[in-house]
């Protein structure tokens, strides 16, 4: 089950990652 994001760069909605790809308050950013 995929999950939808607001992303920031692309400024729409996309796909979320499963994990985030850093530890930390970085990894949740992105």
């Amino acid at each position: 089950m995929s999950r939808t994001v607001q992303c920031i760069k692309l400024k729409k909605e996309a796909k979320g990652l499963d994990l985030p790809p850093y530890p930390g308050a970085l990894g949740a950013r992105i």
